[in-house]
């Protein structure tokens, strides 16, 4: 079954910055924001096979709703190889062009990042772009995503078909270790950490679309790990006003008892990012 990206709003996260990963087939979405959280008119069916996607069908449409279940709605290649990463990964360097980008973001450490091109013989790797690479606590490799180069693709791609998360059923996230470990910040995304690491020293756990419950194995892993004194959460700018980010939000604040930040963005979408945000200092 083939699906088509959404060019406008997603009918059930109501929200913009999904579009370029919500998809459709007529009454079938495929929804990046929402993982089985309500939607006004809709009914949730289940997570795709990858678990990146909610799948959601309109309410009236029951009899299809069964049909869909009966099938596995497979998205995207096989789960790669884990081995294969390190091999993989040897010979790449990052390009000028990709560089330049990360240096206009305040990036100063490149280690999470190399270019490639579209020539491989590994499933994994069969775009062109900018890898980032997910790191574990021992700065193992848990995964890849994708800043493609070609503009008619989405902004950000999982390079396989899950992540290939070493948790089954979790897609990976970003640890970026910072000097200060005592306390550990939860934000969205997987450039995003590692670019407010660098801005802010401390450590940061990135998780795309902030599904970081989604993840709790591999976070709870991580933290135990690192053992903070303090968890907080970086939501977004305008993130109260998106209601299924800001379910995540309350979500992660319960299962990690972490402390939500808030220094004027949470209803301001022209507020900065806490990647965008210079050096700043929290009391444990």
């Amino acid at each position: 079954m083939t699906f088509a990206i959404l060019r406008s709003n997603c009918p059930i996260c109501q929200e913009t910055h999904h579009d370029n990963y919500c998809r459709t087939n007529n009454d079938i979405y495929l929804c990046r924001g929402c993982h089985g959280d309500r939607a006004h008119g809709f009914d949730f069916v289940k997570m795709t096979d990858n678990l990146i996607w909610g799948i959601y069908v309109q309410n009236n449409r029951n009899k299809q709703k069964r049909e869909f279940k009966a099938r596995s709605a497979t998205v995207d290649n096989k789960v790669p190889d884990f081995n294969a990463y390190k091999a993989f990964e040897a010979s790449k360097t990052l390009n000028a062009i990709h560089k330049n980008k990360l240096i206009k973001r305040g990036v100063t450490d490149f280690t999470p990042y190399f270019s490639h091109t579209i020539k491989s013989d590994y499933p994994f790797a069969s775009i062109s772009g900018m890898y980032i690479k997910c790191l574990g606590y021992q700065d193992v490799t848990l995964g890849y995503q994708i800043a493609p180069d070609s503009k008619q693709l989405p902004k950000y791609l999982w390079a396989s078909k899950d992540g290939s998360a070493r948790i089954k059923g979790e897609m990976p996230v970003q640890l970026a270790k910072g000097e200060n470990k005592d306390i550990v910040i939860l934000c969205e995304g997987i450039l995003k950490p590692c670019v407010a690491r660098d801005r802010q020293q401390y450590t940061f756990i990135g998780a795309a679309g902030g599904n970081w419950v989604s993840s709790k194995k591999l976070i709870h892993k991580m933290l135990n790990a690192i053992a903070p004194k303090q968890i907080y959460i970086a939501p977004d700018a305008n993130s109260l006003n998106n209601d299924s980010i800001w379910l995540n939000i309350q979500k992660a604040s319960q299962e990690f008892n972490a402390n939500i930040l808030d220094w004027g963005q949470l209803e301001d979408k022209q507020a900065p990012d806490i990647d965008e945000l210079p050096n700043f200092v929290l009391q444990l």
